[in-house]
């Protein structure tokens, strides 16, 4: 048997290690990485934002949402950050659900961190959940190759080969259910969310899994208390360039390892590099990715979805109390005029022309003053 110390996998310095590594007798090797020979991510330290911290984000959106003490506001103030969430995760994929699917999609976000062991059954239940129709519904992980093709038909992505899915969602299971090697919870949504969207498991929904897998994460580590949403879905949408340069900085290189020919119905692969790109494939700008959308959730978004609802219910009580109007129009009116920076334009006054002009103005006032909002010209904000 060798003699010696035992080596680091990984030099710590450079690299997120595991926090209980295990050492290869054989080889002298402490084997410090994150995940297993089946599916192990690799991050590098310095893609990891020392300030602020995960752990301070998330306690600064708690400490937001604690800050509405009316009852009846927290509640909607939950439920509108959850139903954003999910219509921002569909719109993503350019769907819009109808109303008992988006509401379906809520009751899971409001389940994320729940289950102890995620597992192919579990996945699945999400997956038909989630997908466009029943048609779309899946009883297993995919038993065929799928891919991704732009208008022209062109393939744009192959996720990890079929023959070798089985490892590698073995291997990735065991990640995301492994409490102790990944101990950076940051790193572990990351990894699993994004790693779980390169294999690509299902034949459709794996988007929308994906994004829910990051909040399954952060709610199951205990850090985001069950029951609250960090808004990232909505936060990629208003950065969708971004978002897609990650996902192709890892899908084009890997693909341009394949080889195929294009057929009528599927492209016939005539060679494929296997699962090792797939399974430890470098998620530092994934890290890095996901940090600045979940400070951008708890800095920007939260707040501004907490003073859109203060606004609302000020204007709303407000014309309510001065106009005998449909609970629906005046509803409708202020959304309008806030998304017109406290104007109605002319086509939306053309709409409710028979309202007085001076109560169309009164509504106007009213909203620039519960929104703290100052007249602008031009067309229509939204």
């Amino acid at each position: 048997m060798p003699a010696g110390g035992y080596v680091d996998l990984f030099p710590a310095d450079d690299y997120v290690t595991a926090e209980q590594p295990t050492n290869d007798r054989r080889f002298r090797v402490r084997n410090n990485a994150l995940g297993t020979a089946d599916f192990s991510p690799v991050v590098r330290r310095a893609a990891v934002p020392s300030a602020p911290s995960l752990a301070e984000l998330l306690e600064k959106a708690r400490e937001t949402l604690a800050s509405v003490t009316d009852p009846s506001l927290h509640e909607r103030a939950l439920s509108y950050l959850y139903f954003s969430e999910t219509r921002s995760s569909f719109e993503i994929e350019r769907e819009h659900p109808s109303s008992d699917k988006q509401e379906r999609f809520v009751q899971l976000l409001r389940r994320a961190g729940e289950t102890i062991q995620v597992n192919e059954d579990w996945l699945v239940s999400l997956q038909n959940a989630v997908v466009r129709d029943v048609y779309s519904q899946e009883a297993s992980y995919r038993t065929r190759q799928n891919w991704l093709e732009d208008a022209t038909g062109r393939v744009t992505f192959f996720p990890v080969p079929q023959a070798e899915l089985a490892r590698a969602m073995r291997g990735w299971e065991a990640f995301i259910n492994d409490d102790h090697r990944c101990s950076d919870v940051l790193v572990k949504a990351a990894a699993a969310a994004f790693g779980f969207v390169y294999l690509h498991p299902f034949m459709d929904g794996n988007g929308r899994l994906h994004r829910f897998l990051i909040h399954h994460v952060l709610t199951h580590s205990g850090l985001l208390p069950t029951g609250t949403v960090v808004p990232v879905s909505a936060v990629i949408l208003k950065n969708i360039p971004s978002y897609l340069e990650v996902l192709s900085a890892f899908s084009q290189p890997v693909t341009r390892l394949w080889r195929y020919v294009r057929a009528e119905e599927a492209p016939h692969v005539t060679a494929h590099p296997g699962s090792r790109a797939y399974r430890f494939f470098d998620a530092s700008k994934e890290v890095a990715f996901l940090h600045r959308m979940i400070q951008q959730a708890v800095e920007d978004e939260i707040p501004r979805e907490l003073a859109w609802l203060s606004g609302y219910d000020k204007a709303f009580a407000q014309l309510d109390a001065e106009f005998d109007l449909p609970r629906k129009d005046l509803s409708a009116l202020i959304r309008m005029a806030q998304s017109g920076q406290g104007r109605l334009s002319a086509r939306r006054r053309k709409q409710y022309f028979h309202l007085p002009a001076d109560v169309l103005d009164r509504v106007e006032e009213v909203v620039r003053e519960s929104f703290g909002l100052t007249p602008e010209d031009g067309p229509e904000a939204r």
